[in-house]
Protein backbone atom coordinates (compact mmCIF):
# COMPACT_ATOMS: atom_id res chain seq x y z
CA UNK A 1 0.00 0.00 0.00
CA UNK A 2 2.93 2.64 0.34
CA UNK A 3 3.35 2.02 -3.42
CA UNK A 4 -0.11 3.11 -4.31
CA UNK A 5 -0.07 5.95 -1.59
CA UNK A 6 3.71 7.41 -3.16
CA UNK A 7 1.72 6.86 -6.59
CA UNK A 8 -1.30 8.95 -5.65
CA UNK A 9 1.58 11.70 -4.45
CA UNK A 10 3.65 11.77 -7.83
CA UNK A 11 -0.03 11.93 -10.40
CA UNK A 12 -1.38 14.59 -7.84
CA UNK A 13 1.47 16.92 -9.62
CA UNK A 14 0.18 15.45 -13.10
CA UNK A 15 -3.23 16.23 -12.29
CA UNK A 16 -2.85 19.82 -11.00
CA UNK A 17 -1.23 20.99 -14.47
CA UNK A 18 -4.11 18.92 -16.09
CA UNK A 19 -6.70 21.09 -13.86
CA UNK A 20 -4.93 24.53 -14.92
CA UNK A 21 -5.09 23.53 -18.56
CA UNK A 22 -9.24 22.61 -18.12
CA UNK A 23 -9.52 26.16 -16.56
CA UNK A 24 -8.01 28.08 -18.57
CA UNK A 25 -6.64 26.99 -21.69
CA UNK A 26 -3.16 27.47 -23.72
CA UNK A 27 -3.91 30.22 -25.48
CA UNK A 28 -2.70 32.99 -23.17
CA UNK A 29 0.51 31.35 -22.13
CA UNK A 30 1.65 29.92 -24.84
CA UNK A 31 1.22 33.75 -26.98
CA UNK A 32 2.54 35.58 -23.90
CA UNK A 33 0.70 38.93 -25.83
CA UNK A 34 -2.17 40.44 -24.70
CA UNK A 35 -3.64 41.23 -27.63
CA UNK A 36 -3.73 37.44 -28.69
CA UNK A 37 -5.13 36.30 -25.00
CA UNK A 38 -8.62 33.88 -25.38
CA UNK A 39 -11.72 35.43 -24.44
CA UNK A 40 -13.68 34.31 -21.79
CA UNK A 41 -15.82 32.14 -23.96
CA UNK A 42 -12.70 30.31 -25.51
CA UNK A 43 -10.67 30.22 -21.83
CA UNK A 44 -10.00 26.63 -20.99
CA UNK A 45 -12.45 23.65 -21.95
CA UNK A 46 -15.80 24.42 -20.75
CA UNK A 47 -18.03 21.89 -18.89
CA UNK A 48 -15.19 19.56 -19.20
CA UNK A 49 -15.66 17.20 -16.20
CA UNK A 50 -19.30 16.58 -17.11
CA UNK A 51 -18.73 15.87 -20.58
CA UNK A 52 -16.33 13.20 -19.30
CA UNK A 53 -18.94 11.89 -16.89
CA UNK A 54 -21.56 11.95 -19.72
CA UNK A 55 -19.20 9.38 -21.86
CA UNK A 56 -18.85 6.87 -19.40
CA UNK A 57 -21.43 4.17 -19.34
CA UNK A 58 -21.80 3.95 -15.72
CA UNK A 59 -22.01 7.56 -15.41
CA UNK A 60 -24.17 8.59 -18.69
CA UNK A 61 -27.61 7.46 -17.32
CA UNK A 62 -27.06 8.89 -14.22
CA UNK A 63 -26.36 12.50 -14.79
CA UNK A 64 -30.30 14.46 -15.68
CA UNK A 65 -30.45 17.25 -17.36
CA UNK A 66 -30.62 19.51 -14.37
CA UNK A 67 -27.09 17.38 -12.89
CA UNK A 68 -25.92 18.55 -15.97
CA UNK A 69 -26.23 22.27 -15.12
CA UNK A 70 -24.77 22.02 -12.24
CA UNK A 71 -21.71 19.66 -13.46
CA UNK A 72 -20.87 22.51 -16.07
CA UNK A 73 -19.49 24.13 -12.61
CA UNK A 74 -17.46 21.15 -11.63
CA UNK A 75 -13.58 21.98 -11.85
CA UNK A 76 -11.75 18.84 -10.64
CA UNK A 77 -12.50 15.27 -9.77
CA UNK A 78 -10.15 13.99 -7.54
CA UNK A 79 -9.05 10.53 -6.25
CA UNK A 80 -6.18 9.84 -3.51
CA UNK A 81 -4.91 7.69 -1.65
CA UNK A 82 -3.83 7.41 1.59
CA UNK A 83 -2.69 4.67 4.08
CA UNK A 84 -6.05 4.52 6.07
CA UNK A 85 -8.29 5.84 2.81
CA UNK A 86 -9.52 6.30 -0.73
CA UNK A 87 -10.65 9.78 -0.88
CA UNK A 88 -12.80 10.93 -3.97
CA UNK A 89 -13.07 14.57 -4.29
CA UNK A 90 -15.46 16.22 -6.62
CA UNK A 91 -14.30 20.05 -6.93
CA UNK A 92 -16.89 23.09 -7.57
CA UNK A 93 -16.11 26.13 -8.29
CA UNK A 94 -17.46 28.48 -5.60
CA UNK A 95 -19.27 30.12 -7.95
CA UNK A 96 -21.54 27.56 -8.76
CA UNK A 97 -25.52 28.67 -8.24
CA UNK A 98 -26.82 25.26 -6.74
CA UNK A 99 -23.92 24.49 -4.26
CA UNK A 100 -23.19 26.89 -1.31
CA UNK A 101 -19.61 28.50 -1.67
CA UNK A 102 -18.83 26.43 1.65
CA UNK A 103 -19.76 23.39 0.44
CA UNK A 104 -17.93 23.50 -3.21
CA UNK A 105 -16.32 20.14 -2.33
CA UNK A 106 -18.05 17.34 -2.08
CA UNK A 107 -16.23 13.80 -0.93
CA UNK A 108 -16.57 10.89 0.09
CA UNK A 109 -13.44 9.18 1.62
CA UNK A 110 -13.67 4.91 2.06
CA UNK A 111 -12.33 3.71 5.45
CA UNK A 112 -9.55 0.79 4.16
CA UNK A 113 -8.75 -2.14 6.91
CA UNK A 114 -5.52 -4.39 7.41
CA UNK A 115 -6.34 -6.07 4.53
CA UNK A 116 -7.05 -3.43 2.26
CA UNK A 117 -10.91 -3.84 1.88
CA UNK A 118 -13.45 -1.00 2.54
CA UNK A 119 -14.17 -0.66 6.03
CA UNK A 120 -16.50 1.94 6.18
CA UNK A 121 -17.85 4.96 4.16
CA UNK A 122 -18.16 8.83 5.26
CA UNK A 123 -19.03 11.85 3.49
CA UNK A 124 -21.18 14.81 3.84
CA UNK A 125 -24.39 15.07 1.76
CA UNK A 126 -24.09 18.10 -0.57
CA UNK A 127 -25.26 21.51 1.05
CA UNK A 128 -27.18 23.15 -1.69
CA UNK A 129 -28.82 26.66 -2.07
CA UNK A 130 -31.94 27.58 -1.14
CA UNK A 131 -34.54 26.18 -3.76
CA UNK A 132 -31.54 24.35 -6.02
CA UNK A 133 -31.76 20.93 -4.28
CA UNK A 134 -31.91 18.37 -7.24
CA UNK A 135 -32.14 15.18 -4.97
CA UNK A 136 -35.21 15.99 -4.01
CA UNK A 137 -38.63 17.71 -5.71
CA UNK A 138 -41.31 19.85 -3.98
CA UNK A 139 -44.53 19.46 -4.35
CA UNK A 140 -46.16 22.12 -2.53
CA UNK A 141 -47.57 22.48 0.59
CA UNK A 142 -49.84 20.27 2.44
CA UNK A 143 -51.47 20.08 5.88
CA UNK A 144 -47.95 18.85 7.62
CA UNK A 145 -45.79 21.33 5.74
CA UNK A 146 -43.73 21.15 2.59
CA UNK A 147 -43.94 18.02 0.43
CA UNK A 148 -40.79 17.09 -0.78
CA UNK A 149 -39.91 13.40 -2.48
CA UNK A 150 -36.50 12.09 -3.49
CA UNK A 151 -35.83 11.86 -7.49
CA UNK A 152 -33.06 10.96 -9.61
CA UNK A 153 -29.82 12.59 -9.63
CA UNK A 154 -26.34 11.95 -9.86
CA UNK A 155 -25.98 13.25 -7.06
CA UNK A 156 -27.50 10.79 -4.75
CA UNK A 157 -24.07 9.13 -5.25
CA UNK A 158 -22.86 11.41 -2.37
CA UNK A 159 -25.94 11.39 -0.27
CA UNK A 160 -25.81 7.18 -0.10
CA UNK A 161 -26.27 5.78 3.66
CA UNK A 162 -25.72 1.93 3.77
CA UNK A 163 -27.72 0.11 6.57
CA UNK A 164 -25.78 -3.50 8.04
CA UNK A 165 -28.07 -5.51 5.36
CA UNK A 166 -27.04 -2.79 2.27
CA UNK A 167 -25.17 -5.14 0.63
CA UNK A 168 -25.97 -4.61 -2.93
CA UNK A 169 -26.34 -0.44 -2.30
CA UNK A 170 -22.75 -0.75 -0.94
CA UNK A 171 -21.29 -2.90 -3.80
CA UNK A 172 -23.13 -0.25 -6.38
CA UNK A 173 -20.85 2.45 -4.81
CA UNK A 174 -18.03 0.37 -4.75
CA UNK A 175 -18.15 -0.27 -8.44
CA UNK A 176 -19.13 3.44 -8.83
CA UNK A 177 -15.71 4.59 -6.96
CA UNK A 178 -13.55 1.93 -8.47
CA UNK A 179 -14.62 3.45 -12.08
CA UNK A 180 -13.70 7.35 -10.87
CA UNK A 181 -10.51 5.94 -9.35
CA UNK A 182 -9.32 3.63 -12.20
CA UNK A 183 -11.63 5.17 -15.23
CA UNK A 184 -12.59 9.17 -15.08
CA UNK A 185 -9.54 10.01 -13.25
CA UNK A 186 -6.96 8.67 -15.53
CA UNK A 187 -8.70 8.21 -18.28
CA UNK A 188 -10.46 11.79 -18.63
CA UNK A 189 -8.85 12.67 -21.72
CA UNK A 190 -10.21 9.93 -23.89
CA UNK A 191 -13.31 9.86 -22.44
CA UNK A 192 -13.88 13.13 -23.51
CA UNK A 193 -12.70 13.09 -26.90
CA UNK A 194 -14.15 9.22 -27.06
CA UNK A 195 -17.85 10.88 -28.30
CA UNK A 196 -17.63 13.80 -31.29
CA UNK A 197 -20.25 15.73 -29.60
CA UNK A 198 -17.34 16.48 -27.21
CA UNK A 199 -15.30 18.08 -29.75
CA UNK A 200 -17.40 20.04 -32.10
CA UNK A 201 -17.55 23.28 -31.64
CA UNK A 202 -14.65 23.68 -29.39
CA UNK A 203 -12.14 26.90 -30.64
CA UNK A 204 -8.93 26.28 -32.43
CA UNK A 205 -7.58 27.51 -29.01
CA UNK A 206 -9.60 24.64 -27.20
CA UNK A 207 -8.35 22.38 -29.88
CA UNK A 208 -4.85 23.58 -28.77
CA UNK A 209 -5.86 22.88 -25.28
CA UNK A 210 -7.12 19.59 -25.68
CA UNK A 211 -3.64 18.72 -27.86
CA UNK A 212 -1.89 19.70 -24.60
CA UNK A 213 -4.31 17.62 -22.56
CA UNK A 214 -3.14 15.04 -24.68
CA UNK A 215 0.61 15.39 -23.80
CA UNK A 216 -0.41 15.31 -20.60
CA UNK A 217 -2.43 12.42 -20.10
CA UNK A 218 0.59 10.98 -22.05
CA UNK A 219 2.79 12.05 -19.80
CA UNK A 220 0.55 10.41 -16.34
CA UNK A 221 0.16 7.00 -18.29
CA UNK A 222 4.11 6.55 -18.27
CA UNK A 223 4.58 7.64 -14.94
CA UNK A 224 1.43 4.66 -14.11
CA UNK A 225 3.41 2.24 -16.23
CA UNK A 226 6.70 2.63 -14.19
CA UNK A 227 4.49 2.35 -10.35
CA UNK A 228 2.59 -0.50 -12.14
CA UNK A 229 6.12 -1.99 -12.72
CA UNK A 230 7.06 -1.20 -9.32
CA UNK A 231 3.74 -2.69 -8.07
CA UNK A 232 3.94 -5.55 -9.79
CA UNK A 233 7.29 -6.76 -8.37
CA UNK A 234 6.80 -5.91 -4.74
CA UNK A 235 3.87 -8.27 -4.82
CA UNK A 236 5.55 -10.73 -6.33
CA UNK A 237 8.38 -10.25 -3.79
CA UNK A 238 5.83 -10.41 -1.25
CA UNK A 239 4.56 -13.84 -2.62
CA UNK A 240 8.11 -15.02 -2.28
CA UNK A 241 8.25 -14.11 0.75
CA UNK A 242 5.55 -15.98 2.33
CA UNK A 243 5.58 -19.00 0.41
CA UNK A 244 7.36 -20.52 3.02
CA UNK A 245 5.29 -19.81 5.63
CA UNK A 246 2.31 -20.98 3.81
CA UNK A 247 4.47 -24.32 3.09
CA UNK A 248 4.90 -24.92 6.74
CA UNK A 249 1.10 -24.40 7.37
CA UNK A 250 0.07 -26.39 5.15
CA UNK A 251 2.39 -29.40 6.11
CA UNK A 252 0.28 -28.83 9.84
CA UNK A 253 -3.26 -28.74 8.27
CA UNK A 254 -2.37 -31.67 6.08
CA UNK A 255 -2.86 -34.93 8.46
CA UNK A 256 -6.35 -33.00 9.43
CA UNK A 257 -7.81 -33.23 5.68
CA UNK A 258 -10.46 -35.96 5.08
CA UNK A 259 -10.31 -36.43 8.58
CA UNK A 260 -13.21 -33.96 9.73
CA UNK A 261 -10.90 -30.83 9.58
CA UNK A 262 -13.12 -27.83 9.01
CA UNK A 263 -10.28 -25.50 8.73
CA UNK A 264 -10.86 -24.22 5.66
CA UNK A 265 -14.42 -24.09 5.65
CA UNK A 266 -14.23 -22.22 8.72
CA UNK A 267 -11.45 -19.81 7.44
CA UNK A 268 -14.11 -19.69 4.01
CA UNK A 269 -17.18 -19.33 6.36
CA UNK A 270 -15.91 -16.43 9.03
CA UNK A 271 -15.49 -13.95 5.85
CA UNK A 272 -17.86 -11.24 5.48
CA UNK A 273 -17.99 -11.38 1.97
CA UNK A 274 -17.11 -14.59 0.99
CA UNK A 275 -18.58 -16.86 3.84
CA UNK A 276 -22.43 -16.49 2.28
CA UNK A 277 -21.11 -18.11 -0.71
CA UNK A 278 -20.26 -21.30 1.32
CA UNK A 279 -23.33 -24.13 0.92
CA UNK A 280 -23.40 -26.82 2.59
CA UNK A 281 -22.11 -28.50 -0.48
CA UNK A 282 -18.98 -26.41 -0.23
CA UNK A 283 -17.92 -27.46 3.48
CA UNK A 284 -17.86 -31.03 2.62
CA UNK A 285 -15.66 -30.35 -0.34
CA UNK A 286 -13.51 -27.76 1.60
CA UNK A 287 -12.65 -30.57 3.94
CA UNK A 288 -10.52 -32.10 1.35
CA UNK A 289 -8.18 -28.97 0.73
CA UNK A 290 -5.10 -29.08 2.29
CA UNK A 291 -3.84 -25.27 0.58
CA UNK A 292 -5.07 -22.18 -0.57
CA UNK A 293 -2.96 -19.60 -2.59
CA UNK A 294 -3.71 -16.82 -4.32
CA UNK A 295 -0.44 -15.22 -6.11
CA UNK A 296 0.65 -12.70 -8.57
CA UNK A 297 1.03 -14.07 -12.19
CA UNK A 298 4.58 -15.51 -13.07
CA UNK A 299 3.74 -13.27 -16.16
CA UNK A 300 1.95 -10.47 -14.78
CA UNK A 301 2.69 -6.90 -15.97
CA UNK A 302 0.35 -6.13 -13.11
CA UNK A 303 -0.48 -6.57 -9.98
CA UNK A 304 -4.39 -7.05 -10.84
CA UNK A 305 -2.99 -10.69 -12.55
CA UNK A 306 -4.01 -12.70 -10.08
CA UNK A 307 -3.64 -16.65 -10.09
CA UNK A 308 -5.44 -19.05 -7.30
CA UNK A 309 -4.06 -22.18 -6.80
CA UNK A 310 -6.40 -24.44 -4.89
CA UNK A 311 -4.59 -27.95 -3.50
CA UNK A 312 -6.78 -31.10 -2.54
CA UNK A 313 -5.84 -34.57 -1.03
CA UNK A 314 -7.66 -37.80 -2.30
CA UNK A 315 -11.57 -37.88 -1.73
CA UNK A 316 -15.01 -38.58 -2.99
CA UNK A 317 -15.42 -35.19 -4.73
CA UNK A 318 -12.39 -34.37 -6.67
CA UNK A 319 -10.12 -36.63 -9.80
CA UNK A 320 -7.03 -34.07 -9.58
CA UNK A 321 -5.52 -33.01 -6.66
CA UNK A 322 -4.83 -29.53 -8.18
CA UNK A 323 -6.63 -26.23 -9.51
CA UNK A 324 -5.86 -23.09 -10.98
CA UNK A 325 -7.99 -19.94 -11.82
CA UNK A 326 -6.32 -16.97 -13.51
CA UNK A 327 -8.12 -13.33 -13.48
CA UNK A 328 -6.62 -10.34 -14.97
CA UNK A 329 -8.46 -6.58 -14.58
CA UNK A 330 -7.39 -4.96 -18.08
CA UNK A 331 -6.35 -1.26 -17.72
CA UNK A 332 -9.49 -0.41 -19.31
CA UNK A 333 -11.28 -2.08 -16.28
CA UNK A 334 -12.39 -5.16 -18.36
CA UNK A 335 -11.65 -8.72 -16.77
CA UNK A 336 -10.42 -11.39 -18.95
CA UNK A 337 -8.80 -14.80 -17.38
CA UNK A 338 -8.86 -18.65 -17.52
CA UNK A 339 -9.62 -21.56 -15.34
CA UNK A 340 -9.11 -25.02 -15.26
CA UNK A 341 -12.64 -26.70 -14.71
CA UNK A 342 -12.35 -28.63 -11.25
CA UNK A 343 -12.21 -32.35 -12.26
CA UNK A 344 -15.13 -33.23 -10.58
CA UNK A 345 -15.60 -37.18 -10.04
CA UNK A 346 -19.42 -38.29 -11.12
CA UNK A 347 -20.90 -38.42 -7.49
CA UNK A 348 -19.14 -35.40 -6.07
CA UNK A 349 -20.30 -32.83 -8.91
CA UNK A 350 -23.41 -34.36 -8.25
CA UNK A 351 -23.96 -33.81 -4.77
CA UNK A 352 -22.37 -30.02 -5.29
CA UNK A 353 -24.90 -29.22 -7.57
CA UNK A 354 -28.32 -31.01 -6.12
CA UNK A 355 -27.16 -29.20 -2.94
CA UNK A 356 -26.79 -25.30 -4.16
CA UNK A 357 -26.31 -25.25 -8.03
CA UNK A 358 -24.90 -21.68 -8.84
CA UNK A 359 -24.86 -20.48 -5.49
CA UNK A 360 -22.08 -22.17 -4.26
CA UNK A 361 -18.04 -21.01 -3.92
CA UNK A 362 -17.31 -24.06 -6.15
CA UNK A 363 -19.63 -23.34 -9.00
CA UNK A 364 -18.82 -19.28 -8.26
CA UNK A 365 -15.28 -19.65 -9.58
CA UNK A 366 -15.87 -22.11 -12.58
CA UNK A 367 -18.05 -19.41 -13.90
CA UNK A 368 -16.46 -17.24 -16.97
CA UNK A 369 -13.98 -14.55 -15.27
CA UNK A 370 -16.08 -11.15 -14.32
CA UNK A 371 -15.51 -8.69 -11.67
CA UNK A 372 -17.29 -10.97 -9.27
CA UNK A 373 -14.45 -13.41 -9.42
CA UNK A 374 -11.76 -10.63 -9.72
CA UNK A 375 -13.38 -8.97 -6.81
CA UNK A 376 -13.48 -13.18 -4.87
CA UNK A 377 -10.05 -13.76 -5.58
CA UNK A 378 -8.77 -10.39 -4.65
CA UNK A 379 -10.59 -10.89 -1.47
CA UNK A 380 -8.88 -14.78 -1.06
CA UNK A 381 -5.13 -13.08 -1.51
CA UNK A 382 -5.91 -10.01 0.76
CA UNK A 383 -7.66 -11.59 4.00
CA UNK A 384 -8.46 -14.54 3.71
CA UNK A 385 -5.58 -16.75 3.08
CA UNK A 386 -2.84 -14.45 5.19
CA UNK A 387 -5.25 -14.64 8.50
CA UNK A 388 -6.07 -17.81 7.88
CA UNK A 389 -4.67 -19.05 11.15
CA UNK A 390 -6.84 -16.11 12.92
Amino acid sequence: RRIAVKSSERLAGVYAKRRKLIQQGVGAEATGDSAHETTKEEKGIPGFWCSVLCSHQDFADRVTSADSAALQYLEDIQCVTTKDAIVVKFVFSRNCPFLEPSGSVLSRTYFLNAAGEVDRIDGAAPQWRAGKELTIKRLGKGKRGEKVKRQRSFFQFFEKKHDGDAVESLMEELELMTAIRDDIVPDAVALFSSLTENTEGLTSEQLRTLEALGAIAEEAAQLRSAIESQLTQASRTNDNALRALYDERKEQILPLCGHGSSFWCEVFSRHPNVGPMVSPADAAVLEYVSDVRVTVADDATSPASLVLTIEFIDGPFMEEHTAHIRVAQLSDGGIQGEADKFQWKAQGEQELAGAHGDTSLFSALERPPSPVTFGLLSAIRTSVVPYAMY
